[in-house]
């Protein structure tokens, strides 16, 4: 298939659901086929940084085959939802949103022109049951891999680095062929961390050994760690893990393992009436099957959804925190960027402490969380800067009073 057919297709058919790279090739998920691409290495690195972008992608590959017919295109019909087993507790159930992330861990262990891969996506989307599933794969397949979560990550650094033991702890980590290391976004604030991660990971790529890397926040956009390490991840392949579908929803839970005794009836009902999250559905489903011990068979199975679906508040959040640092900005004449970033100008100053106090006014978000969205280390200076503000509007108000 050329070029010009390749753009047939996808305009057939819609959409790309998903972009990966496997074994040396692109690859297209659509929504009844998988194409595979083949070209010369740089044209894939170039494709593959497109960042699911269709029109880009298609007019680097229509700009490069002006100039050579190099480029291969194979089409077949695509399979996506297929079950793995992990092991005697899960099972991890491939489907459109995760494909990619799955294809472009896989892709590490035969091309050695990749570092790593970043899977970032909110929490509930199965990336722990991911790593477990690809540190199994990669051991299968004769690798060492170590395998970690952030914060034991850290206790293990600082621990190191006190007893002076910092040698041996690189010793043993560099001594695998794959670091897997899981919820990066907890390490923000911790600069010295950072720092001997990134030490690391350039070791890593010196020896051709390689990274899995997975966050709750994109680190690409949200730019949560230090430049250092940034740096290091920037050359990574970026997997984000969509939300779930109804649909993916219903093909995941029905092939879990604590699901297998359960109708498909009442499944669906839980999965296109619940939440859209696997961890509360599991939840809903274990609140099922205590209830029915204790209540004679007489199930209020949309009391128990409504328990585990977030309200529209909650939903809302993001666009909540959104709409309030705009309307400072707007207040104090700057930018959003302005306001986040660590200037330390008076009207910025200003500004962020009054960001401050309407975050912990109007929504029900922690000092610790209000630190992180406003890029304080800790979040007692967000206390003092809460306190502050609240102070002052507490003087306005009773000088407009007198």
């Amino acid at each position: 298939m050329d070029v010009k057919n390749l753009e047939k297709l996808i305009s057939k058919e819609s959409s790309i659901l998903r972009i990966g790279f496997s074994s040396g090739r692109l690859r297209l998920v659509l929504k009844e086929d998988i194409v595979c691409i083949e070209c010369e290495s740089s044209l894939l690195a170039s494709l593959v940084k497109s960042n699911v972008n269709l029109y880009t992608l298609l007019n680097k590959l229509k700009k490069h085959n002006k100039y050579l017919s190099d480029i291969h295109i194979e089409v077949r019909k695509a399979d996506r939802i297929h079950t793995i087993n992990v092991d005697s507790k899960s099972n991890l159930v491939v489907v459109s949103e995760n494909i990619f992330a799955i294809e472009a861990s896989k892709s590490l262990l035969k091309d050695n022109s990749l570092h790593g891969v970043v899977i970032y996506g909110e929490s509930g989307l199965g990336k722990t049951t991911m790593c477990n599933y690809l540190k199994k794969f990669f051991e299968f397949e004769g690798k060492k891999v170590f395998s970690i979560n952030s914060i034991n990550f850290v206790s293990w650094f600082v621990q190191s680095s006190y007893n002076k033991k910092l040698d041996k702890f690189r010793q043993e980590i560099l001594s695998f062929d794959f670091l897997i290391l899981e919820d990066i976004h907890n390490l923000f604030g911790k600069e010295k961390t950072q720092i001997e991660l990134a030490y690391l990971l350039d070791c890593m790529q010196l020896e051709s050994k390689k990274a899995i890397l997975t966050s709750t926040k994109n680190p690409f956009t949200n730019k949560f760690l230090n430049e250092i390490l940034q740096s290091k991840i920037d050359s990574f392949i970026p997997c984000e893990i969509q939300a779930y579908s109804r649909e993916s929803i219903f093909e995941i839970v029905k092939n879990l393992k604590f699901a297998q005794n359960i109708s498909d009836e009442l499944l669906k009902k839980v999965c296109f009436d619940g939440p859209k999250n696997i961890r509360q559905i599991l939840g809903i489903l274990k609140n099922l099957e205590l209830s029915s011990r204790f209540s004679n068979g007489q199930l209020n199975l949309d009391k128990i959804i409504k328990r585990f679906t977030p309200s529209k508040e909650v939903q809302n959040i993001d666009d909540q925190i959104s709409s309030i640092i705009q309307t400072v900005a707007s207040m104090y004449n700057l930018t959003p960027e302005n306001i986040l970033t660590t200037s330390k100008s008076r009207v910025s100053v200003k500004a962020k402490e009054t960001l401050i106090l309407l975050l912990k006014q109007e929504t029900d978000l922690s000092f610790k969380e209000i630190s992180k969205i406003v890029g304080f280390k800790d979040h007692s200076s967000v206390v003092k800067a809460y306190l502050r503000a609240k102070s002052d509007s507490t003087s306005k108000q009773n000088k407009i009073g007198n």
